[in-house]
């Protein structure tokens, strides 16, 4: 019995790694997309139309339009 305790603690401790190393692979990927995301909308930032929008995303309104508020019915 010993013996295959102390035979398996190399397979166990492999498993445990390969574990570790898919959530980071997994981790890596995830913020892989996130860093391309972030990419595509500092780009727009620089764009006329990408402040355009984030502007309107804050609230203001280019001249000559109205703000028009819908509330919930």
């Amino acid at each position: 019995m010993w013996l295959g305790v102390v035979a398996a603690r190399p397979y166990k401790a492999a498993r445990a790694m390969k574990l570790s190393d898919d959530r980071l692979e997994s981790r890596v990927e995830k913020l892989k997309i996130e860093n391309q995301q972030d990419s595509v909308d500092i780009e727009m930032a620089h764009k006329p139309a990408g402040i355009q929008l984030a502007a309107r995303k804050l609230g203001y309104v280019a001249k000559g339009e109205s703000y028009l508020e819908i509330g919930e019915h």
